[in-house]
């Protein structure tokens, strides 16, 4: 610092030593005045700063109380207090314990507690308290975080700062008083008006301001650097007030990173976990993984307890499980499995893992881990039950036995009071009740047909039937009202094999207090295949002993000789008396007397290979009766596997003496059916000759004399033009007329008994392009006239003889073109259908139609069904139709209704069949 020059000073004091008194008065009340109020507005501003940060920190870390108290403790500022309160004004966090609670005007001004309570954020001093507040509201809008600080500290500093100030103002006073006039303007003015700009920035915030004190002398420099000085210890004090606000940020920001971490550990355990309380019973705190498996929502934490982990079934009450808290509260860790019930009511098997853990002071909790075995027990409570309804059908019991017994089983496991077994019988109608325990039902019978009509409706559904009084309508085909329905719930789950559907277990349900889950269902379908299964081996092993009862009848009923043998050929089992068989032979040799071969070891090889080879063989064998008379027999030796191992064969023998006879006769008639199919082929080819001929006449000699009427009748037509006779060009028209309708006749029956003679011409056929082609060839037909023909994009390919098949679309479409006639708006459609092989085809129009009484004389050669005067033709066309579509396999129908139209249906084959020689 540089040393005041004391000559110009003590001059000026001695010359104007009353006149400095008054400046010095007026400048140390003013620098009071404006460097009080720069530092008051600073320390607002601050103030207000620090309390914005501190919500912002509190809000983005959802902290607890715990949290809270320890910010607040670390926060607190030196010379004040760093407090909560809620937007009535009552203290809510505060270091000191005894203010928890009070409202703040017991200890600021009402005004200030006005402005604090009315405004989001700000800053003010209340003179009256003493302190220097900064406020903020929290984002919610709930609480309010206010930082006070005591002025007195800061007044002293300023006291401090403005003495100094003063002091060293009244010396410039003296030394500008000593320079007078010019020199006052000069050394003076300048310094004190870049002071002046200096404390006027410093006083607006502006910390970066410094006064350049190079042109500066005596006292205005000294006030200059002390000014510099001052400006630096502001702005050092409040950097470093910024360096512990920053080191608080990166504090709270640590805290909420730790926190975050540890939450995303405690939410991603696979295990859920509860923090209880043990002094209240409440839950605290869970992971994200007790609300997957329990239903409950974090809404609905606050009003769960310990007593909500308890199913309250027997042995799963909430005192049972106290005395397992109990335990874990004394310091041992207790393990166990427990039934808990979810949100929506349902059971869960879970695993429970119980330690005392001490988390606050005077304050014990309990860290309960839960574990998911609802699976594992679920798994384990079905494969028991699952053994013992196996169990009970091999025991044999009755049909009610065992279903009471598999009611029983399935108690243990589900909510099942009421339990019905159905059973169907032969016919879909036959319904019969082995077991029926209904608490709601006072006669046995009292809900029979509705259990049979919902169990009809199951067949259709194939699969487990849940219904309500919602939906029960929509399985019924009777009205609803016919029955009464007085249960809130029935499911139905069938008894299915893999042979068939025997019935269905039906559960009734009246109440919601104590209800299947519809997780169970399939569990419970599952136990229903076992008792399907147990039930089949049980119907299976009694039908069993009627088949043996039966059987042992049927063999010594049956008129075939049956015996049973084992490996050395000894007879077990024969179902006729042998003496009438083996004659005189021993019985123990009497088997291989049956079987082929020249000797004893050739016969012993046959049965050795049936039992080795395990092959089953087939022969025949005879026997002369006493009177000479020979008894033919076919029998087949086959080998009985039973577990891997052959040490049975059976032996079925069957008479076949007349048999023997009739291929005897067979063969003679044989030797005579041959004679007389030489004798017919040669009368039929000289039938086919005679055919021949007749076609060759109607072709040409029938011609002739047509040709000749038509002929001169045109003559005398052409002669008689003149002539006015109507009578005579109508006769000659008719002759005429008569002469072509016999030639299309001639050429109809020609092409009608060429069918039966030509050979098909096998091949894929695009029919598409067959019609149009027809449609082609008809163009004449239907010239001028409009018709709505609708063909098909994509019509199937068929299999057939292409120029028939396209006689079959001309025959056809001529037809409705024809009958389509008297109609304006004619339309004719082509349709199709593919089944199994074949596609059906069918040609639609709306024309005058005919009565189906009719429909047999349509395809007859020569017939008609409307007079030649209304519709043209020769009655040939539909009867080639038939036999073109009879010859390719197929079948040709129609269906029609008079002035309504007809359609035509025929069907082809669609692929080429396979022909595999023998």
């Amino acid at each position: 610092m540089r040393k005041i020059p004391s000559s110009i000073a003590l001059r000026l004091a001695v010359w104007f030593l009353a006149l400095s008194f008054l400046p010095l008065g007026v400048m140390a009340f003013f620098t009071n005045y404006d460097v009080m109020n720069a530092f008051e507005r600073q320390a607002i501003e601050y103030q207000q700063e620090q309390a914005r940060l501190n919500v912002e920190i509190l809000s983005d870390s959802h902290a607890g109380e715990n949290e809270f108290m320890s910010h607040l403790l670390r926060g607190q500022p030196k010379d004040g207090e760093h407090f909560i309160v809620d937007t009535r004004g009552f203290i809510l966090f505060h270091p000191n314990e005894l203010r928890v609670g009070r409202w703040i005007q017991h200890f600021y001004a009402p005004e200030t507690v006005d402005v604090i309570l009315s405004n989001p954020e700000g800053g003010l001093i209340d003179s009256d308290a003493g302190y220097i507040i900064g406020f903020s509201h929290f984002p919610d809008d709930d609480w309010v975080d206010i930082v006070a600080v005591e002025i007195s500290p800061l007044q002293n500093v300023i006291s401090g700062l403005v003495r100094a100030s003063s002091l060293q103002l009244g010396v410039s006073l003296l030394f500008i008083s000593l320079a007078w006039g010019l020199v006052t303007w000069v050394v003076l003015v300048g310094p004190l008006r870049r002071l002046t700009h200096a404390a006027r920035e410093m006083g607006r915030g502006n910390m970066d301001v410094e006064v350049d004190t190079s042109h500066m002398d005596d006292e205005l420099a000294l006030l200059g650097f002390t000014f510099n000085e001052t400006q630096q210890e502001i702005r050092n004090l409040v950097g470093g007030l910024q360096r512990q606000v920053d080191e608080l940020d990166r504090a709270y920001f640590s805290l909420w990173k730790s926190e975050e971490r540890s939450r995303l550990i405690f939410d991603s355990i696979n295990d859920a976990i509860v923090l209880l309380s043990i002094k209240s019973g409440a839950i605290l705190d869970v992971n994200e993984k007790f609300f997957e498996i329990s239903g409950y929502k974090r809404e609905d934490l606050s009003l769960l307890s310990a007593r909500d982990l308890s199913s309250g079934l027997e042995g799963y009450t909430f005192r049972n499980l106290l005395r397992f808290i109990r335990r874990a509260r004394k310091g041992e860790p207790q393990m166990f499995e427990w039934q808990a019930r979810c949100k929506d009511g349902s059971y869960l098997w879970v695993e429970i893992n119980a330690r005392s853990a001490s988390l606050e002071e005077d304050n014990q909790h309990m860290v309960i881990v839960v574990r998911d075995i609802d699976q594992r027990k679920r798994n384990q409570q079905i494969q028991v039950a699952m053994y013992r309804i196996a169990q009970i059908g091999q025991a044999q019991p009755s049909l009610y036995e065992f279903f009471s017994s598999v009611h029983q089983v399935l108690q243990t496991i589900f909510p099942c009071p009421n339990l019905t077994a159905a059973l169907y019988g032969d016919s879909p109608e036959d319904v019969y009740y082995p077991y029926r325990l209904d608490e709601h039902e006072l006669l046995p019978q009292a809900q029979g047909e509705l259990d049979k009509t919902l169990l009809q409706a199951m067949r259709k559904n194939e699969g487990a039937l849940w219904i309500n009084a919602g939906n029960i309508g929509d399985y019924l085909e009777v009205p609803v009202d016919d029955f009464e329905i007085n249960f809130k719930d029935w499911i139905a789950i069938p008894m299915q094999t893999s042979r068939r559907l025997q019935g269905a277990l039906i559960l009734r349900y009246y109440t919601s207090s104590l209800q299947l889950a519809r997780a169970d269902l399939e569990f419970l379908s599952l136990i229903c295949v076992q008792v399907a299964a147990a039930l089949e081996r049980k119907l299976a092993e009694k039908a069993l002993r009627e088949s043996e009862a039966r059987w042992q009848t049927l063999m010594k009923s049956s008129p075939q000789l049956i015996m049973t043998v084992n490996r050395a050929g000894e007879i077990l089992f024969v179902n006729q008396p042998l003496s009438g068989l083996i004659g005189d032979t021993q019985p123990e040799d009497a088997f291989f007397g049956f079987l082929p071969g020249h000797n004893i070891e050739e016969k012993k090889q046959v049965l050795g290979r049936v039992f080795n080879q395990r092959a089953a063989i087939s022969f025949e064998f005879s026997i002369y009766n006493l009177d000479d008379s020979e008894t033919w027999f076919s029998a087949n030796l086959a080998p009985v596997v039973d577990s891997g191992r052959v040490d049975l064969a059976i032996l079925n023998a069957m008479d076949i003496t007349v048999r023997k006879k009739a291929e005897d006769q067979v063969l003679r008639l044989n030797d005579q059916l041959e004679q007389r199919v030489r004798e017919r082929t040669a009368l039929l080819e000289a039938a086919n000759q005679e055919l021949e001929s007749f076609s060759y006449s109607i072709s040409h000699d029938l011609r002739a004399p047509l040709r000749a009427i038509n002929g001169f009748s045109r003559i005398l037509q052409d002669e008689f033009a003149d002539s006015e006779s109507e009578m005579r060009h109508r006769y000659l028209a008719l002759i005429r007329e008569n002469a072509r309708q016999m030639g299309l006749l001639i050429d109809d029956l020609l092409a009608f008994s060429r069918l039966g003679r030509q050979k098909l011409n096998m091949q894929r056929i695009p029919v598409r392009e067959t019609i149009e082609q027809a449609v082609a060839t008809l163009a004449p037909e239907i010239e001028g006239r409009k018709i709505d023909l609708v063909i098909p994009e994509q019509l199937p390919d068929c299999i057939g003889d292409p120029v028939l098949i396209k006689q079959v679309w001309i025959n056809l479409l001529s037809n409705a073109f024809k009958f389509t006639r008297q109609n304006p708006n004619a339309r004719v459609e082509v349709g199709f259908e593919q089944n199994s092989g074949k596609v059906i085809y069918h040609l639609a129009d709306n024309g005058i139609g005919f009565d189906m009484k009719y429909v047999d004389k349509l395809f007859g050669v020569f017939q008609r069904l409307h007079s030649s005067e209304e519709f043209e033709g020769t009655g040939v066309g539909l009867a080639i139709v038939h036999r073109v579509i009879g010859r390719h396999g197929g079948r040709i129908w129609v269906e029609a209704e008079p002035a309504k139209g007809a359609t035509f249906f025929f069907s082809l084959p669609s692929k080429i069949k396979k022909r595999v020689k023998n």
